[in-house]
């Protein structure tokens, strides 16, 4: 993982960012377009005779990642009003009481896992308890919309794995219509099941790994809480949720300082990378609470920022805490991180708890 000048990947069709300049310019670029997948399987479906990706239409064409304007732009505003409705339900104070009644259970100091006690139920329940869905359908949901997610990864896929996409876009639509969810919403709550719990739990996890291995940063941030937006900040550069933005292509040719990215390019952005680009992020080795420098792109940048990064960083600030406040972490055991080129997360994560005096 280090920055470097673009390099072309599968020939000339694809090109790997690793700076930040470059990849800063490629994202804020009105010659950077989101693959719009929908379009494809519609003429596909048209060529085959019928409809037989009706689902993965349904959800792919009308979820803002993979729209461009103005139909981004409409989906983007309804998402707004769903994410202020989840401000308003979930302010500092409602968050602080579930985390508490979350610690509860794991009190005594006996090992758990961070993972399934901390890191997921914790935006699952927010998402859920907004959304009108049990926690568990948020769950199984948002699992699911991650596999169909994985067509943004690739330009062309067989029709054995749209096939297979395609039936589990069918179980996200039957749990949502189950559930009295409306068609049109279909989209839209797929994809926050996904994005509103996995990219937050992924956050969660890294930021309780980094404190459970550093007693020291405990105290520190325990004495000064005002330092635990900056350390949440650093883990967001350090271990962002996702290991690299896809799903992009030029419609025009780009200059970047030392080279012209050209039309028809697909971009996939390594932020492992970019966030240790010594240009942007000086000793981009050391963990640094107080680093400065320019934000991390962990969100995302220009018209596709995440709308709820702000709700994910409070979770995240709350989590902590509270977290300090009543307890030392502590590591117990070995743990399990993701294998995916595309999130950095953890399996299990198995730590203990000491209570505070």
């Amino acid at each position: 993982m280090s920055a470097g000048p673009p390099r072309r990947l599968d020939g000339e069709r694809g090109w790997h960012i690793a700076r930040y300049a470059d990849a800063a310019v490629l994202l804020k670029s009105d010659a950077v377009a989101m693959i719009e997948i929908a379009r494809r399987l519609e003429k596909l479906s048209a060529r085959m005779g019928g409809d037989g990706f009706a689902n993965l239409i349904l959800l792919l064409g009308s979820s803002h990642p993979f729209q461009n304007p103005p139909a981004h732009d409409a989906t983007r505003a309804v998402l707004r009003e769903t994410m202020a409705e989840l401000a308003r339900r979930w302010t500092a104070e409602t968050v602080a009481a579930l985390v508490r009644d979350l610690l509860k259970p794991h009190s005594g100091g006996e090992p758990f896992d961070a993972v399934k006690g901390l890191a997921q139920p914790l935006p699952s329940r927010v998402v859920a308890g907004t959304l009108g869905l049990e926690a568990d359908r948020v769950l199984e949901c948002g699992a699911l919309a991650r596999e169909v997610s994985a067509i943004w990864h690739r330009d062309v896929l067989p029709l054995r794995v749209l096939a297979a996409m395609e039936e589990q876009a069918s179980r996200i639509v039957a749990l949502l219509q189950a559930s009295g969810k409306r068609r049109d919403e279909f989209a839209r709550l797929a994809f926050l099941t996904m994005a509103g719990v996995d990219t937050t739990a992924g956050l969660l996890g890294n930021a309780i790994a980094i404190l459970a291995g550093d007693p020291a940063l405990q105290q520190r941030l325990r004495d000064d809480p005002a330092r635990i937006p900056g350390f949440v900040n650093e883990t967001l550069r350090v271990r962002p949720p996702l290991r690299r933005l896809v799903g992009r292509r030029t419609c025009a040719p780009v200059r970047l300082s030392d080279c012209e990215i050209p039309e028809g390019a697909l971009i996939e952005i390594d932020l492992d990378s970019v966030h240790r680009d010594p240009d942007a992020y000086p000793d981009p080795d050391r963990f640094d609470i107080a680093r400065g420098g320019p934000p991390t792109l962990a969100f995302g940048f220009g018209a596709h920022t995440c709308v709820g990064a702000p709700l994910a960083r409070l979770e995240a600030r709350i989590l902590i805490e509270q977290l300090l406040t009543a307890c030392t972490v502590r590591p117990a055991g070995a743990a399990v991180r993701g294998g995916t080129a595309d999130w950095n997360e953890f399996h299990s994560l198995p730590i203990r708890l000491e209570r505070r005096v």
